[in-house]
């Protein structure tokens, strides 16, 4: 696993780093499925899945520091500050709802 994130973590790659990054996919993937088959331990989570698409997104974008893994972690602070600043965490649906609704209205007239 250390070496597959290490080939992930890299701040240039060139096509012999994105191959051989490829290859440490395959070879931790293969080990993976041995432990998996072997000891009946599942390694089935999204940490090993990302090693599938993680080369194809080197290609496509650049090196993983262009770009953020976790791009709407913030698009959802405004609900969660309307949660804990609105609501008496009962029913809280209707009145996230009906907030959120005063808050697009308020934003959009102003």
């Amino acid at each position: 696993y250390l070496e597959l994130d290490m080939y992930t973590l890299l701040e240039v790659h060139m096509t012999e780093t994105i191959s051989s990054g490829r290859h440490t996919h395959l070879a931790f993937a293969a080990l993976c499925m041995y432990v998996t088959n072997s000891y009946f331990k599942n390694w089935n989570f999204p940490k090993l899945h990302m090693g599938l698409h993680i080369f194809d997104d080197v290609k496509a974008k650049g090196a993983t520091h262009n770009y953020n893994t976790k791009p709407n972690k913030n698009m959802h602070g405004s609900l969660k500050d309307l949660y804990l600043l609105r609501t008496n965490f009962h029913d809280i649906a209707e009145q996230v709802r009906f907030n959120f609704k005063k808050m697009i209205y308020y934003n959009t007239t102003t």
